[in-house]
């Protein structure tokens, strides 16, 4: 559907998003704050993981909404998820697949103030996933849907703006850059260049509100500036990609692609070719842990 979100869930498959431990939900002795934490992971793993290659099966899921006990639960944070899940299961549900999950009505504004006050951040990134998947799920037609969509994003980046939380605004930004990015890609890059000093580095234990992280940014800008043949901006963003990927260990060689050709482009051609080694240095690397794997595994 979208350019960016399809990037974001080759990223974030890359890096073994965390599923919620979601047993923990149904104890009425957690904290709200820690609740909130929980069934947010619950939403970013259904999000990115169900019905996809690498992802969880329908069985998975299934046991994932259960064992929350998400459909009895009537408190603010509980009103609030399921109406999120509600349109997520309408835009990512098959004939023969469907969240385990009925909703009465929707959670109400007192309800989503509610999470507001719990903790900013994670409530705006909850709060553009709803504002996605709504539009996308009453506007088919792309151009219909980011009639509604920009605006309420807008909306709730300004929301966000009127607090003292930057990476809650960051994250409102991001999100609207992927919307602006089927329209108007200068747009999208703006928005991105705004937040990417306030995004933070993907976080497993929040999930929710790290999964569009500071590493992404970086290489939705590489391939927004090579498009725009601003070959100097993108290796800047493609570096720092390719310098976190290996921080993280989990450096490919496909990362390298990018920046050797913007490289050429420039006429660097001795970095090129620096990095040309290094890749070759990676991919073997990557070759002789996986037999190790297949041998150990």
């Amino acid at each position: 559907m979208l350019l960016f979100f399809q990037k974001a869930l080759t990223y974030l498959f890359a890096l073994l998003i965390t599923l919620t431990s979601v047993n923990a939900v149904a104890n009425n002795v957690l904290s709200e704050e820690e609740k909130f934490r929980q069934l947010g992971n619950l939403v970013n793993t259904i999000m990115y993981m169900w019905n996809s290659p690498s992802g969880l099966s329908d069985d998975e899921i299934t046991k994932l909404i259960l064992a929350s006990e998400i459909q009895q639960d009537s408190s603010e944070i509980g009103k609030v998820i399921k109406t999120v899940l509600y349109h997520l299961d309408g835009s990512l549900s098959t004939s023969d697949s469907k969240i385990p999950l009925d909703l009465a009505e929707e959670a109400s504004p007192a309800d989503w103030a509610y999470l507001k006050n719990i903790n900013v951040s994670r409530y705006i990134a909850l709060k553009a996933v709803f504002i996605m998947y709504k539009t996308a799920n009453a506007h088919l037609d792309t151009g219909e849907r980011l009639e509604y969509s920009i605006p309420l994003l807008y909306s709730l980046k300004q929301e966000a703006l009127k607090t003292s939380d930057h990476h809650a605004a960051a994250i409102a930004s991001i999100w609207l850059a992927m919307e602006y990015s089927e329209i108007n890609q200068m747009k999208a890059v703006v928005e991105i260049e705004y937040a990417l000093p306030f995004l933070k580095h993907i976080d497993l234990e929040n999930g929710l509100e790290t999964s569009l992280n500071k590493r992404m940014a970086h290489s939705w800008l590489a391939d927004a500036y090579t498009t725009l043949n601003d070959y100097s901006r993108a290796v800047t963003h493609q570096q720092f990609v390719i310098e976190d990927s290996k921080e993280h260990d989990i450096a490919t060689s496909y990362v390298y692609v990018g920046v050797i050709n913007s490289l050429n482009h420039l006429q660097r051609f001795d970095d090129a070719f620096t990095l040309v080694d290094e890749a070759e240095q990676v991919s073997i690397k990557n070759k002789v842990l996986h037999k190790l794997y297949s041998v150990y595994g």
